[in-house]
């Protein structure tokens, strides 16, 4: 492909503060409007799905380290380690979860990004 990368940061800036503006506009939706409620009772799913695992995940460390089989020293980094892959995949999906599209084009003066919504 001749056309080269482009910086996440900048992307993901405008796509954040696009998600703020649409959070905005569906709080000022009226409350009979039933598209937020859909998207609220999915996210609340997915966060408690993504718990659910981080239970499970401190669970077996805590068994592992009972047993003997891990050091407090592992078992405080593998529990930091599992709390950070956690934040970061929830994060991921928690953005995905509202977006259609993403549409980005580069110019001399930047990047403009078009983010749509489902």
């Amino acid at each position: 492909c001749g056309n080269p990368g482009i910086e996440l940061e900048p992307v993901e800036t405008a796509v954040f503060e696009s998600m703020r503006q649409y959070e905005t506009e569906l709080l000022q939706m009226p409350a009979d409007a039933e598209e937020p409620v859909l998207v609220s009772k999915r996210l609340l799913q997915m966060k408690e799905a993504q718990l659910e695992r981080l239970r499970e995940g401190v669970n077996r460390l805590q068994d592992l380290l009972l047993m003997g089989d891990l050091s407090k020293q592992d078992y405080t980094t593998r529990l930091e380690r599992l709390r950070t892959l956690i934040v970061k995949k929830e994060r991921n999906r928690l953005a995905k979860l509202p977006i259609e599209r993403i549409d980005y084009t580069r110019s001399a003066d930047g990047i403009d990004v078009r983010v749509k919504f489902r």
